[in-house]
């Protein structure tokens, strides 16, 4: 459906609210299950850069410096008829050459290594930090390696989603 809504925190609220209602029509008091989402909008005319989450965080990397933008602490979706959410849009500096991703948590989720540990969030913004300047197919090459080296034997446990883009000139 057409809303006519820009801002990404707005929009998560809209498909929260459409998923709840369709959901609801069960006559469930609560429903226990959420999708995990990052959306962004980008103005290329002023050169703006606005972000709203639903767990899923968005790391930007400019010159191996990364900065993370925590999203908000409750999914798509999992809510009760008494409890009002809003999904907060976040404006992010940005400059051009810089490298934007999102990502489900199935990466860090990962288990893996000799001591069958998670791979982690902090692996995942150094492993960025590392990466953030090679061309985009080498990034996503380098990450499919990474994290099926850190994986071995051991089963993929849930989804695994990168998005990657570098900012262009303006």
């Amino acid at each position: 459906r057409e809303y006519g809504i820009t801002r990404p925190g707005p929009i998560l609220d809209q498909l929260n609210n459409e998923i709840v209602n369709a959901l609801m029509q069960r006559h469930e008091e609560t429903i226990k299950d959420g999708m995990d989402m990052a959306l962004i909008a980008f103005d290329y005319r002023n050169f703006t850069l606005e972000y709203a989450g639903a767990y899923n965080p968005l790391y930007v990397v400019r010159e191996g410096e990364l900065t993370a933008y925590k999203a908000d602490r409750f999914p798509i979706g999992m809510s009760s008829q008494h409890v009002k959410k809003s999904f907060q849009t976040q404006q992010v500096d940005i400059k051009p050459g810089d490298m934007i991703y999102m990502c489900s948590d199935g990466y860090a989720d990962q288990f893996g290594s000799a001591s069958a540990k998670k791979f982690k969030s902090g692996n995942v913004k150094k492993l960025l930090c590392e990466l953030w300047n090679l061309p985009v197919n080498e990034q996503k090459e380098k990450l499919q390696k990474v994290i099926l080296d850190w994986k071995g034997n051991y089963p993929q446990i849930d989804d695994i989603m990168f998005i990657g883009t570098r900012i262009p000139q303006a």
